[in-house]
């Protein structure tokens, strides 16, 4: 199955809905739907679901969808960014209102903060509710959520100065687990993982012909020889080359 990738999280919003229907074009974020009382019925060309105190919902991001009310409801609403493949809303397992509640409360005041270690937290946060909700995440342990929530601050702060002892830290764990768990889940240590993506961002830059020192720069090193050094051990070549 697809691999359920969360890149950021954008609110999290307690929501009370009357009866009334609502329509909406193309989603501009996945969400999640975990309503506690009522009954909410969420459909598209493709599908409908309920949303209610025993089904929780998946929105996809892109979707267009009729949100119907069928009976006064209370519901905790997560968007976040993420691309997991579906065409219309995904039934999931319910979560019970103290913990919809209890995660919305945990994780709403480091949302939008200039601590990059609060998106760690709020990551991890929607990664242990998420694995929750589908049943287990596909091709995933629970304990790989720690590392899914690494890998998309990652891709998120490549260009920053990142140390493991920090992020393990985050997680109030040692940076000797937080490896061993990333591993586990990636196949490879979070320092190699960091690189790759470096690398990644660094060939795009190259072929718009962007001076090599600004993409040094741009991708989180501090001079061209490490840059260079970096490049050619990932790319087997140095960035001149590549060019």
């Amino acid at each position: 199955m697809e691999t359920f990738l969360i890149s950021d999280v954008y609110s999290c919003i307690y929501c009370e809905d009357k009866r009334g229907k609502r329509d909406f074009v193309c989603r501009r974020s996945a969400g999640f739907i975990l309503t506690f009382s009522g009954e909410i019925l969420f459909s598209s060309a493709a599908g409908a679901v309920r949303a209610d105190a025993a089904t929780a919902v998946f929105l996809p991001r892109g979707i267009s969808y009729r949100n119907e009310c069928l009976r006064p409801a209370q519901s905790v609403v997560i968007n976040f960014c993420s691309d997991f493949g579906a065409d219309a809303p995904l039934a999931l397992a319910a979560v019970p209102r103290e913990t919809a509640l209890g995660i919305c409360r945990r994780i709403r005041p480091h949302l939008h903060t200039e601590n990059p270690y609060d998106r760690l937290f709020v990551l991890s946060e929607v990664y242990a509710l998420a694995y929750r909700l589908f049943g287990g995440l596909p091709s995933a342990q629970p304990e790989h959520n720690d590392a899914r929530a690494v890998y998309a601050y990652l891709l998120q702060n490549f260009d920053k100065k990142i140390k493991v002892e920090a992020l393990a830290a985050a997680f109030s764990m040692s940076s000797v687990c937080l490896q061993k768990r990333f591993r586990a889940a990636y196949g490879k240590s979070i320092y190699r993982a960091l690189c790759e993506i470096r690398m990644q961002r660094a060939c795009e830059l190259l072929e718009e012909k962007r001076p090599v020192g600004e993409i040094a720069q741009s991708v989180g090193y501090e001079d061209i020889y490490s840059f260079s050094r970096a490049f050619k051990r990932l790319c087997g070549a140095a960035p001149s080359v590549y060019r």
